[in-house]
């Protein structure tokens, strides 16, 4: 759990960037780690061990009885919300795929900042379930060294300023 705080912490403020960029500034995200505890990203590695412990002892008879754990960082979960409301509950499809999309430029971006390269980035279908001026972001204006985009939609090839696009009948390229 300690290390899950801290490196949502760490995307946090990318992912929050990749996605007001997918979203022309119209939209804001925002994440947190949940797990029972505020501001636990802020927490020792003792103090979470610490929380989870007493939770643990105070849901004992109950977690026999039941034959599984109420408690525990197998119960955490990662909070995203979109313009301050939740979007696993109001997020659009649109929505949910740029959330997820922002989250793995993100994680490139950390990758890149801890290897010193970019890593190549592998995006499979993203294109389907975005608006025009989305598919455009990431068609366009993602420049995390070098990306692959699958998708089955005509025209998209049209759309691509830069870059290479290959078309794959059958299993060959056309």
């Amino acid at each position: 759990a300690f290390c899950r705080a801290r490196y949502v912490e760490r995307i946090r403020p990318k992912a929050a960037q990749v996605y007001e960029g997918i979203s022309s500034g119209r939209e804001r995200m925002d994440l947190s780690y949940q797990c029972g505890l505020k501001d636990a990203h802020l927490c020792t590695r003792e103090e979470l061990r610490a929380f989870y412990r007493e939770e643990l002892l105070h849901d004992r008879k109950e977690d026999i009885q039941r034959g599984s754990t109420h408690s525990g960082p197998q119960r955490d979960d990662l909070e995203i919300l979109v313009n301050e409301v939740p979007a696993r509950l109001y997020g659009s499809q649109g929505q949910q795929r740029s959330i997820v999309l922002a989250l793995k430029l993100a994680e490139a971006a950390g990758l890149a900042e801890a290897c010193g390269e970019p890593p190549v980035v592998l995006l499979d279908d993203v294109l389907s379930e975005l608006d025009r001026r989305r598919q455009d972001f990431v068609l366009n204006r993602i420049s995390a060294g070098q990306v692959m985009i699958t998708c089955c939609e005509d025209g998209i090839s049209e759309k691509l300023r830069a870059g290479a696009a290959f078309h794959i009948k059958n299993g060959k390229i056309v």
